[in-house]
C-alpha cells in the first residue's frame, strides 16, 4: 500500500512486552516511513486497513506512523504522521499530523521491546528517549486520565487508568518500562495486596471480579499517588 515509502513496522505494545493475550488484547503497530503522505495515501490506509475491509485478528489494532526523521530526530512534541484504531467492536478513529507528545512513550517502549516486522531493529533507528522524559510523559498521561476518568467508550471500569498508574509507578521505582498487566502485578508483588490493582488485573484478563466497579475518586487518589512518586 506504500510500497518502498515503507521504511520499517514494529509491533509494540502487549506484543513487544510478551504480555499478549489473543482474547483480549489489542495488536498496537508501529510504522515508519521515509517521507511524509500526502492525504490520498492516509485515505487508502484508512479503507484498506478497516476491520471492514482486512478483519483484524485481534481485539483490535492501533496503528502509528511516523517520518524517518521524526524517530531518528524527534521533535518536542514529536509529531505524528498518521494514526489509527479498528476493530470488530472499535469505532474506527483516525488522526493526521499532529504533534503528539504520546510518542515519547511509543519510541521508548518500541526501542526496548518491539519486535521487528519490517526493516532495521528498532533500536537502530528510534532514537533513545531520556529518562526525564519518560517520567514527564507518564505523568502527562495520568494526568490528563483523571480528567477523563470511566470513560464509557475507552475505559468504562478504570482498567486503563489503575493499570497505567501501575506500570509508571514501576518505571519510577525501577527504571524500566512494562506492559499495563505486569505493572499491576508489580504493585502487588512490592506494595502490597490492593483491591483497587486485584480487579483491574482480573477485569483485563476477563477473570470473575468480586470486587465493585471503583468509584472515579478511589482511582483518582490512586494516580495522585503515583504521581508523587513519578516527580
Amino acid at each position: 500500500m506504500l510500497g518502498e515509502s515503507l521504511a520499517a513496522v514494529y509491533a509494540t505494545g502487549s506484543i513487544g512486552f510478551g504480555d499478549y493475550d489473543a482474547r483480549r488484547s489489542d495488536i498496537d503497530l508501529m510504522a515508519v516511513v521515509e517521507r511524509p503522505l500526502d492525504g490520498p495515501e492516509m485515505d487508502r490506509l484508512k479503507l484498506g486497513l478497516a476491520h471492514d475491509a482486512l478483519p483484524c485478528p485481534a481485539k483490535g489494532m492501533d496503528l502509528i506512523l511516523i517520518a524517518r526523521s521524526e524517530v531518528e530526530s524527534p521533535s518536542d512534541p514529536p509529531t505524528l504522521e498518521y494514526s489509527m484504531a479498528t476493530g470488530h467492536s472499535w469505532r474506527l478513529e483516525s488522526e493526521r499530523g499532529a504533534a503528539y507528545p504520546e510518542l515519547w512513550l511509543h519510541f521508548a517502549i518500541c526501542r526496548a521491546h518491539g519486535i521487528g516486522l519490517l526493516g532495521p531493529t528498532p533500536s537502530d533507528l528510534i532514537a533513545p528517549v531520556a529518562e526525564p522524559i519518560v517520567r514527564r510523559e507518564l505523568a502527562r498521561v495520568l494526568t490528563w486520565q483523571m480528567a477523563n476518568l470511566l470513560d464509557p467508550y475507552h475505559d468504562p471500569e478504570g482498567t486503563n487508568s489503575v493499570l497505567n498508574g501501575c506500570r509508571a509507578w514501576c518505571l519510577a521505582e525501577t527504571g524500566v518500562p512494562c506492559s499495563k498487566s505486569q505493572g499491576g502485578r508489580w504493585v502487588l508483588e512490592s506494595k502490597g495486596d490492593r483491591a483497587l490493582v486485584r480487579g483491574a488485573l482480573a477485569r483485563k484478563c476477563g477473570a470473575s471480579v468480586t470486587e465493585p466497579t471503583p468509584a472515579a475518586a478511589e482511582i483518582r487518589a490512586f494516580l495522585v499517588e503515583v504521581l508523587a512518586h513519578l516527580a
